[in-house]
C-alpha cells in the first residue's frame, strides 16, 4: 500500500493518493498508519491544504516511536506551512530541527537532503535574502545531480530558470533540463507544466510560432495529466497565443476550456477540504469516545471490587462495617471528581463544535468578500470598455454574479447538517428584482405573489440565476404596446411539494430579435435542468415547475 501511494504522489496524483490512504488506513497497524499519515501530510501540502496538513502533523508528532525519517519529513512539511503563513520564527525552528536530524542520521541525506535544501532556499527567498536563496538552489541542484534525484532536480532547474528569467540565454538551459528530467521518469504533469512555461517564455519574447509549438506539446500530454490546475493554465496560455494569432473564435473556445478546468480544480479542492475536515472531526470524536469508554470500564471494575469487599465485610463485626462505609465515601469523592472531568471534556467538545461553526461562517464570509471583489473587477472592466455591446455583456455578467452573491448574503446554515442549509425565496426574489428596477432607465412595474418557503442552497442559486435571466430578457427585448408601461408579473406557488413559477411581461413585440440559442436562453435551460424541473413558454409567459426537495420531475 505504501509503495502504491508513493507512486501516485511521485506522479503528482495527490488526490488519488489521499483516496487510497483514507480508504485503507483503518485496516493497518499503528506503524503502517503513521507511514501513510506522513505521506498524506506531503500530499495535503502539495494540494495547498496547509491548515489540514498542520492539524495532521500535530497528531502525528505526539505518537510514540517515530523514526528519524518520519520526523525529518514532518519537520520539513511543517516548515512549508509556517513559511506559507509568513511565520519566520517557527519556520526557522522547524528547519533547524530537521538539520539536527540529518546531522545524526547522515544516511537520510540521499533521499531527502535535496528537498531540505530547497525548503531552506525558499525560506531565505520568502524572508528577503535572494542571494543566499540562489546560492542554496545551486548547491541543491548539484547535490540532486550527484545522487540522481530526478524529481527534485527537475523542480530545482525550473526554479533556477525563473530566477534567471531576465537573462534568456541563462534561463533557457535550466528550463530544457527540467523538461528532460520530468520526462525521464514519466512525470507527465511536470513535463506538461514545463512545456507550458517554455511556451510562455517564448510568447513574452515575441516568438509566437515557437510558443505555439511548446503549448501544443503541453496539450498533447493532456490525456496523461492529472492536475486540473495545470490543464487550466495550458488552455489559458493557448487562448492567449491564438489571440495573438488573431484566431479569436479559437481563442474564446480555449478560454472556455480553461474555465472548465478551473471549475473542476476548485470543486475538487473544495471536496477534498471538506472530506479532510470531516475525517479530522471524526478522529477527535472517536478519541473522546475511547477515553470515555476506558473511564467507564475502570469505574465498573472499581464497583465490582467494592461489592466483593462489601460482601466479605458483612461477615465481620460492626467495626469493619463502619470502615467499609468510609471506603464508599472516598469512592464517591473519586466519582465526583471523575464526573467533573467528564463535564470539562464535554465543555471542550462543545467549544470545538463552536470553533467549527465559526470556520463555516468565516468560509462563507470569505466567499462573499471574494464575490464582492469579482463584482468590483467586472464593474471596472465595464466602465473602462468603450463598446456598448461589451458594456452590456459586462453588465449582464455583473447581475449574474450579483445573484450568486445575494444567495451567500441570505445563506442560513446548519453546522450539524450542511446539506440542510437554505435560502428564503421570497426575500431572495425581492433582492434580485430590486437592482433591476433601480438600474432601469424607463418606467417599470413589477408585481410579485410569492409563497414564503425555503430552498436548499444549490436549488436556490439555480432559481436565482433563472429569475435574473428572465428579468434581463424582459428589460432587454420586451416592448409594451404603445402608451403602456412595461409590466412584469412573478408568481411562485407551492402545491404538494411542487414549486409553480409563472413569469410574464406585457411585451407584444421585441426591440431586437432574441435568438433561441443566445447565452441567456442557454442559461435558462441549464438552470431549469439543474432544478430538475420543466419549462413551458407561450409568447411572453414562462411557466417553470420543479420539486422543492430537489427530486427531478417525471
Amino acid at each position: 500500500m505504501k509503495k502504491t501511494v508513493e507512486t501516485e504522489a511521485l506522479y503528482a496524483n495527490h488526490r488519488e493518493a489521499l483516496r487510497l490512504i483514507n480508504s485503507n488506513r483503518a485496516k493497518l497497524s499503528m506503524e503502517q498508519q503513521t507511514e501513510l499519515d506522513v505521506l498524506k501530510l506531503e500530499c495535503l501540502n502539495a494540494l495547498g491544504l496547509h491548515e489540514e496538513s498542520f492539524a495532521l502533523s500535530q497528531t502525528i508528532l505526539v505518537r510514540p516511536r517515530l523514526t528519524p525519517e518520519q520526523e525529518v519529513r514532518i519537520r520539513m512539511q511543517r516548515a512549508l506551512v509556517y513559511e506559507t503563513g509568513l511565520n519566520q520564527l517557527n519556520c526557522r525552528r522547524e528547519l533547524q530541527d530537521a538539520e539536527e536530524i540529518f546531522l545524526k542520521n547522515s544516511d537520510l541525506k540521499t533521499s531527502f537532503f535535496t528537498y531540505f535544501l530547497m525548503r531552506k532556499s525558499s525560506y531565505f527567498r520568502t524572508f528577503g535574502d535572494d542571494k543566499l536563496a540562489l546560492k542554496l538552489d545551486m548547491q541543491a541542484e548539484q547535490y540532486a545531480e550527484s545522487v540522481t534525484d530526478r524529481k527534485n532536480g527537475a523542480a530545482l532547474n525550473m526554479f533556477l530558470g525563473f530566477e534567471n528569467y531576465s537573462d534568456p540565454d541563462t534561463a533557457l538551459p535550466y528550463f530544457l533540463k527540467a523538461v528532460r528530467l520530468y520526462k525521464s521518469y514519466r512525470h507527465h504533469n511536470g513535463a506538461a507544466n514545463m512545456y507550458n512555461k517554455l511556451s510562455n517564455f517564448y510568447l513574452k519574447s515575441g516568438e509566437i510560432s515557437t510558443a505555439k509549438q511548446y503549448n501544443d506539446s503541453a496539450v498533447a500530454l493532456g490525456s496523461k495529466v492529472e492536475s486540473f490546475d495545470t490543464m487550466s493554465e495550458i488552455y489559458r496560455l493557448k487562448s492567449r497565443i491564438e489571440e495573438k494569432q488573431k484566431k479569436y473564435g479559437e481563442s474564446l473556445q480555449s478560454y472556455k476550456v480553461a474555465a472548465l478546468w478551473t471549475n473542476r480544480e476548485n470543486e475538487a479542492q473544495r471536496l477534498t477540504k471538506v472530506q479532510e475536515r470531516d475525517l479530522m472531526y471524526h478522529y477527535e470524536t472517536n478519541q473522546l469516545r475511547a477515553q470515555k469508554l476506558t473511564l467507564s470500564v475502570r469505574n465498573t471494575r472499581k464497583w465490582n471490587s467494592f461489592l466483593v469487599v462489601g460482601t466479605l465485610l458483612l461477615l465481620f463485626s460492626m467495626l469493619i462495617l463502619l470502615y467499609f462505609f468510609k471506603l464508599v465515601s472516598k469512592s464517591k469523592e473519586r466519582i465526583r471528581i471523575q464526573n467533573e472531568s467528564i463535564s470539562d471534556k464535554n465543555a471542550a467538545l462543545e467549544k470545538n463544535v463552536q470553533e467549527k461553526e465559526f470556520l463555516v461562517r468565516e468560509l462563507n464570509h470569505r466567499v462573499k468578500n471574494n464575490l464582492s471583489v469579482i463584482l468590483s473587477l467586472i464593474g471596472f472592466e465595464r466602465d473602462e470598455c468603450q463598446s456598448e455591446q461589451y458594456k452590456q455583456k459586462f453588465e449582464h455578467l455583473h447581475t449574474r454574479v450579483k445573484t450568486i452573491s445575494l444567495a451567500h448574503h441570505l445563506f442560513s446554515y446548519n453546522i450539524n447538517n450542511f446539506d440542510n442549509s437554505t435560502i428564503e425565496i421570497r426575500e431572495y426574489s425581492g433582492k434580485i428584482i430590486e437592482p433591476h428596477k433601480a438600474g432601469c432607465n424607463f418606467p417599470l412595474i413589477v408585481e410579485t405573489d410569492i409563497d414564503p418557503f425555503n430552498l436548499p442552497v444549490d436549488q436556490a442559486l439555480s432559481y436565482g440565476l433563472l429569475l435574473n435571466e428572465l428579468l434581463t430578457n424582459s428589460l432587454k427585448h420586451a416592448v409594451p404596446p404603445e402608451d403602456q408601461i412595461l409590466k412584469i408579473s412573478l408568481q411562485v406557488k407551492i402545491r404538494n411539494g411542487i414549486a409553480d413559477v409563472e413569469y410574464q411581461d406585457n411585451g407584444r413585440i421585441f426591440g431586437k430579435k432574441a435568438p433561441n440559442k443566445s447565452l441567456g436562453r442557454l442559461i435558462i435551460d441549464a438552470m431549469v435542468e439543474q432544478l430538475g424541473g420543466k419549462c413551458e413558454r407561450r409568447h411572453s409567459l414562462y411557466r417553470v415547475q420543479f420539486s422543492v426537495d430537489g427530486k427531478p420531475l417525471g
